[in-house]
């Protein structure tokens, strides 16, 4: 439950954009997790978590000259602690980052190791292709940052290019098609975690790093998807479910069309142009949350407790 873009206008028309960055920010005022899969958490220290997820598909990257499209998730994982010990502290809440990404271009998901290399910016505490039934996805785990209080909120950004910006690090190769993931947490006047997390490199063989983009449009991905931008509250992973008992959030998510096929700081920053109340993609489910605009913005959300919006619901 969140803010999607599906390329579709209330009136039913279409519409589509290519970006190089993706961002999306959650201002948490409020926040109860009634329950969760138990052993789901990645913070071992709680049984009570849930996620945030940026969620979109990155087309015309290029692995051993074959072009693809490939679906990127970059998720912050909030959990409330019971009793624990330094770093955790008790009755507080924690965020721990992870990033996913899938091969959406059709033909099966799988993902060979020696064509894709990650944590390039060295902060995960575990990373490689994963192991579900064969290499089927990227999987890393980033940092965990401990004691947070109430309200705070959280920034997820997402990027791609063949030679990024020098300011965000860059592919080891100028060629290659790139894929990084940053997060950062503020609560009140403090930032007490930012960075880019994650850096995936997609070995693009002898004709370059084709044109990575994120694109969002009212049509599908070869695997079937749709070309969506999702900013949802989720379960945990592997497909769990979560359920709030209190919720007062707000979810903004913005697109940066960047300079050509590079990310660049000095891009331009848009406001997605509608929202649906509900992503499609991802497996991971939350119940008691209601999802309205933000007084008629059409690029905010509004979070709190209480019945599920239908699929259909759109501002």
């Amino acid at each position: 439950m969140g803010v999607t873009d599906y390329g579709i206008t209330p009136a039913g028309s279409s519409y589509s954009y290519d970006a190089a960055e993706m961002g999306a920010y959650a201002n948490i005022s409020k926040f109860a997790i009634q329950s969760s899969s138990p052993g789901d958490c990645l913070d071992s220290r709680s049984n009570h978590c849930m996620t945030f997820q940026e969620n979109t598909i990155a087309t015309g990257i290029e692995i051993k000259n074959s072009p693809g499209e490939y679906w990127a998730q970059d998720v912050a994982e909030v959990a409330k602690d019971g009793s624990c010990a330094s770093p955790c502290v008790s009755g507080d809440y924690s965020v721990t980052w992870l990033d996913n990404i899938w091969n959406f271009s059709g033909g099966g998901y799988h993902l060979v190791t020696a064509d894709v290399q990650g944590n390039l910016t060295g902060g995960c505490s575990s990373s490689g292709v994963g192991k579900v039934g064969g290499d089927e996805y990227w999987y890393c785990v980033g940092p965990t940052d401990y004691g947070l209080t109430l309200p705070f909120s959280i920034w997820a950004m997402t990027g791609t290019g063949p030679n990024a910006n020098a300011y965000y690090g860059g592919c080891t190769s100028s060629t290659d098609s790139c894929i990084q993931f940053w997060g950062a947490i503020f609560e009140g006047t403090s930032e007490p975690y930012y960075g880019w997390f994650d850096q995936v490199e997609f070995k693009a063989g002898k004709t370059g790093g084709g044109t990575p983009r994120f694109y969002v449009a009212n049509a599908t991905s070869p695997d079937g998807l749709p070309y969506d931008a999702e900013w949802v509250i989720a379960g945990p992973g592997g497909g769990a479910a979560a359920t709030l008992g209190s919720a007062k959030v707000t979810l903004d998510s913005e697109y940066n069309t960047g300079a050509g096929s590079t990310m660049n700081s000095t891009g331009t920053w848009h406001h997605i142009k509608h929202a649906w109340s509900s992503g499609y993609d991802t497996a991971e489910s939350v119940s008691n949350v209601l999802i309205q605009d933000d007084h008629g913005r059409r690029f905010i959300a509004s979070a709190s407790k209480g019945t599920e919006n239908p699929r259909t619901s759109l501002w």
